[in-house]
């Protein structure tokens, strides 16, 4: 038999077996694979999907992605999740670790994790791809939050005590729900590393009343307030209504935006806070919703979005997930929307 296409006909072509590769290297490549190809390699065959299965018994540290989307996954399964690669438009089915993921809430997220509160508002920190969880101080380590008498029917309550207004000499104690005060009290979580760096990962969080701030270490049994006079270099500067954070990797700071557009650095590398004034506020008015952003090079950058409010034919909100207070049922039915985005440099 004749050559074919410079090959003879008669000879055998042989191709690498990949499925025979041994799990260590592949374990190597798995860890530095993004997520979307982590979970795709899983499904090549029966001892990839081993291999895959390994990953995330053993906790092993995957490598940083573009950002993904995170939503509950479409059917009755309450511990799937979907993840999709906007870049890419791939999307795939995880599963989370206890509680289920709709008994949660998300206020945070950074390095392939997520910051989720559980139905006793205590927060977490969870690794979707890997499953791995670690446990934050509980919500009664912040300063102004402790233990109530359950109530009527045996479900936990909380105690906060918060100033009614500036002026106020004495806090007011506020009871909640146990369920419920997690969609009260968090604005949001930010971290300075990925978890898998154990106690160097620092979570800021920025929390009520008004827009505080708190952080803890991981292995931390309670959170640190960031109150005190002694932090703040400036008097000008005040100890509440941060609405947003972000972390810079270049210098070590987290940056944090408070209600008027004014701006301060954290820095929480040393053994005591050091709170820096670096923007004065430049508006009396807390009427849009205000993010940092920090460019790709390097700029830091305010997001201004202006929202309202439109009629809607399904409820915005079930009820039974809105904190304390009665919810008029026409109110449920107005539809927020976003107006007008302004961006500042």
């Amino acid at each position: 038999m004749g050559a074919v296409g410079g090959i003879d006909a008669t000879e055998t072509v042989s191709f690498p077996d990949w499925t025979q590769l041994p799990l260590d290297p592949l374990l190597v490549v798995m860890a530095g694979l993004e997520a979307p190809d982590l979970v795709r390699s899983g499904a090549a065959c029966s001892s990839w999907r081993a291999a895959y299965a390994t990953v995330r018994r053993l906790r092993i540290p995957t490598a940083e992605s573009p950002p993904c989307l995170f939503y509950p996954a479409a059917g009755g399964d309450p511990d799937a999740a979907t993840i999709m690669s906007p870049t890419t438009g791939a999307s795939f089915r995880v599963h989370l670790p206890d509680p289920p993921l709709r008994r949660r809430s998300i206020h945070g997220s950074g390095h392939g994790w997520l910051v989720a509160a559980d139905e006793a508002s205590n927060l977490h920190l969870v690794n979707p791809l890997t499953g791995v969880q670690h446990a934050l101080p509980p919500i009664t380590g912040l300063h102004n939050t402790e233990p109530a008498a359950p109530d009527e029917q045996g479900n936990p309550m909380y105690n906060v005590y918060q100033y009614e207004s500036p002026s106020s000499t004495t806090p007011e104690r506020l009871a909640y729900a146990a369920s419920e005060l997690r969609l009260y009290m968090y604005f949001k979580a930010v971290l300075s590393c990925s978890p898998c760096a154990g106690s160097a990962c620092v979570v800021l969080l920025l929390h009520q009343s008004n827009g505080e701030l708190s952080f803890a270490r991981l292995g931390d049994e309670a959170w640190t307030w960031i109150g005190s006079d002694e932090y703040y270099e400036d008097e000008e500067w005040f100890d509440e209504g941060y609405r947003d954070a972000v972390y810079n990797e270049k210098d070590g700071l987290f940056y944090v935006l408070g209600c008027g557009a004014d701006i301060i650095t954290v820095d929480l590398k040393g053994n005591s806070p050091v709170v820096k004034g670096i923007m004065k506020d430049v508006t009396n008015f807390d009427n849009l919703t205000k993010y940092l952003v920090i460019a790709p090079w390097g700029d830091l950058l305010q997001v201004w979005r202006k929202t309202d409010y439109r009629s809607s034919t399904t409820p915005e909100v079930d009820e039974r997930t809105v904190f304390s207070g009665v919810v008029l049922q026409d109110d449920r039915y107005h539809e927020l929307y976003t107006k007008e985005i302004q961006l500042y440099k």
